[in-house]
C-alpha cells in the first residue's frame, strides 16, 4: 500500500478495502498509513507475509480475519502496538502464523524491552511471537492480558515486577521452552487465572506470591517438567484441573487456608508419591488424584465431609487409605481400580458408598462398613478379589446388583437386619463363599445374585421356615437354594 497515490498522501485504510482479495499473497503497508479500517484485508486467503509499518497506530477489529495462509506477520512500533493491544477487538494479524517484531533497524527482536510509556500489555498482544526469547518488563506495568504472550514458544524466562495486579487466562499457555518464572516481592497478584501457564512444557519451577487466593481452572494444565509447587497460605481454591497432567510432579504443598481441591486439579500426577491434605479442605471434587499412579497412601483429614466421584481412580500404586470422620460420602468410582489398596479406614459419618467406589481393588482384603452407613452402589466391590469377610450394617436395606461380583475369596457374609432386597448378580462368583447371614426382613433375592456359589453350604435366616418360603428368588440361584437353611437363627451380639 503506497505512501501517496494520484499526488495525495494515503493514511487510512477504510473497512472491506481489501476483503477477499484472493489475489493478493504479501502485503507492504507504508509509512505515513496510520489507521487500517475493520475487515479491510478480512479472507484475504493467499495473503502470507504482511509488514505493518511504524506510522500504524490503530487497527480495527478483524482486519485480517479469515486469513489462514498468513504466515509471517511484522510490526516495528512496539508501543504503538502495545497502546492499541489495551483496547484491541481481536484483529488477526497474529492469529495464524508468526508474528515478528522488528528494530528501526528492520532486524528481528528476540529480546523485547517493555516501553515504559505503556502500563498494560493487552490480550494476544504478543501472541505467536515464536522468535522471542527474553522479555523485560518495567514496574510500570500493571496487567497483562489474556494471551499476551501464548505461543511464545522460544521464550526461556519472564519476571513479573511488584506493579502487575492482574494476568489474564492463557497469557503464557503454550510457552513450550518457558522454564523459569518469577513473581517479584511484595506482588499484587491474587489469582492465577484460566490456563496461564497451560502447556508450558518446560517450566521447572515457580513460586507463586503469597497473595494468591485462587488458583483458576488448568492454570498449570500440562506442565510436564514441573516437579514442585507449593500452595500460599492465602489460597482457599485449587480449580479444575489446574495441575492436571503434571506428571514430573513429586512435591506438593497444599496451604492451610485450602479449602477445595477441585475437579482433576491433580489428576495425571503419576510421579506423585505422597499428598498432605490439611485440615481446611472441606471438600475433595470428583478426579482430584485421578490415575495418580504414584501414589501411595493418603490421609483424608475430618474437615473433608466429601469425596467426589473417581476421587482416587486408577491410583494403581495406593496401598491405604484413612477417610476422616467427617465425611458423608464416598463419590462414584471413587477408588476404582485402585488395585494395590490393602487398607481402608472408614469414618463413623459415611452414610453412602457410592457406585463402582472400590470397582477392582483386587488386593483388598478386609473393609469395616460402620454403622453410619445406609446406602452401597453397584458394583461397589466388584472383583475385590482378596476380601474374604463382609459386615453389612443394619441401615442398609438393599445390596445393589454385582455389589460383590468376582469376590472370589469372600467366604463369610452378613446382612444387616434391615436389608429386604439382594440385587442381581450382587455374589455372582463368589465361588468360596461357604456362609451368609439373612435377616427376616428380606424379601427378595434377585437373578444370579449367588450364581456360581459353588461352596455355599449354610444360610443362617433369623425368620421362619414359612417366612423364607415368602422370599422371592429369581432364577440361576441354585446353590443358595440347595444350601442348608438354619431357621430362626439368633445372632451374636
Amino acid at each position: 500500500i503506497p505512501s501517496t497515490y494520484n499526488g495525495k498522501r494515503v493514511t487510512y485504510i477504510e473497512s472491506d478495502a481489501f476483503s477477499e482479495c484472493l489475489n493478493m499473497e504479501s502485503l507492504i503497508i507504508s509509512e505515513n498509513i496510520t489507521s487500517l479500517g475493520s475487515y479491510a484485508f478480512s479472507n484475504c486467503t493467499n495473503l502470507t507475509s504482511v509488514i505493518v509499518s511504524k506510522t500504524v497506530t490503530s487497527f480495527g477489529s478483524e482486519t485480517f480475519y479469515g486469513c489462514i495462509n498468513l504466515k509471517d506477520s511484522y510490526i516495528t512500533n512496539v508501543s504503538a502496538w502495545l497502546d492499541y493491544s489495551q483496547y484491541l477487538s481481536e484483529t488477526y494479524l497474529n492469529y495464524y502464523g508468526v508474528f515478528h517484531i522488528l528494530d528501526e533497524n528492520g532486524n528481528e527482536v528476540t529480546n523485547l524491552t517493555i516501553p515504559k510509556d505503556v502500563d498494560h500489555i493487552g490480550s494476544s498482544a504478543f501472541r505467536h511471537a515464536s522468535n522471542l526469547i527474553t522479555v523485560n518488563i518495567y514496574d510500570n506495568i500493571c496487567s497483562i492480558g489474556i494471551g499476551a504472550f501464548q505461543k511464545c514458544t522460544s521464550l526461556q524466562k519472564i519476571t513479573i515486577p511488584s506493579s502487575v495486579s492482574k494476568i489474564g487466562g492463557s497469557a503464557f499457555k503454550n510457552c513450550s521452552n518457558l522454564s523459569n518464572v518469577i513473581f517479584e516481592d511484595n506482588c499484587r497478584i491474587t489469582y492465577i487465572s484460566h490456563q496461564t501457564f497451560a502447556n508450558c512444557v518446560n517450566l521447572l519451577e515457580i513460586n507463586l506470591p503469597n497473595t494468591v487466593t485462587d488458583i483458576g481452572e488448568e492454570a498449570f494444565y500440562n506442565c510436564a517438567n514441573l516437579v514442585s509447587i507449593t500452595i500460599p497460605e492465602a489460597t482457599t481454591d485449587i480449580l479444575k484441573r489446574a495441575f492436571s497432567c503434571c506428571n514430573s510432579l513429586t512435591s506438593v504443598v497444599i496451604g492451610d487456608s485450602v479449602t477445595s481441591i477441585g475437579y482433576g486439579a491433580f489428576e495425571y500426577c503419576s510421579s506423585l508419591t505422597s499428598i498432605i491434605i490439611p485440615d481446611s479442605v472441606t471438600s475433595i471434587g470428583g478426579s482430584a488424584f485421578s490415575n495418580c499412579s504414584s501414589l501411595t497412601s493418603v490421609d483424608i483429614p475430618n474437615s473433608v465431609t466429601s469425596i467426589g466421584d473417581g476421587a482416587f481412580e486408577y491410583c494403581s500404586s495406593l496401598t491405604s487409605v484413612v477417610i476422616g470422620d467427617s465425611v458423608t460420602s464416598i463419590g462414584w468410582w471413587a477408588f476404582y481400580n485402585c488395585n494395590s489398596l490393602t487398607s481402608v479406614v472408614i469414618g463413623d459419618s459415611v452414610t453412602s458408598i457410592g457406585t463402582d467406589a472400590f470397582y477392582n481393588c483386587s488386593s483388598l482384603t478386609s473393609i469395616t462398613i460402620p454403622d453410619s452407613v445406609t446406602s452401597i452402589g453397584e458394583y461397589a466391590f466388584y472383583n475385590c478379589s482378596s476380601l474374604t469377610s463382609i459386615n453389612i450394617p443394619d441401615g442398609v436395606t438393599s445390596i445393589g446388583n454385582n455389589t460383590f461380583f468376582r469376590c472370589d475369596k469372600l467366604t463369610i457374609v452378613t446382612l444387616g437386619s434391615e436389608t429386604t432386597s439382594i440385587g442381581n448378580s450382587a455374589f455372582y462368583c463368589c465361588g468360596n463363599l461357604s456362609s451368609i447371614t439373612i435377616s427376616n426382613k428380606l424379601e427378595s433375592i434377585d437373578g444370579f445374585a449367588f450364581h456360581e456359589c459353588f461352596n455355599l453350604t449354610d444360610v443362617y435366616y433369623t425368620g421362619t421356615e414359612e417366612e423364607w418360603a415368602a422370599i422371592t428368588i429369581g432364577s440361576s440361584n441354585s446353590y443358595l437354594k440347595n444350601a442348608t437353611i438354619h431357621y430362626n437363627y439368633v445372632p451374636e451380639e
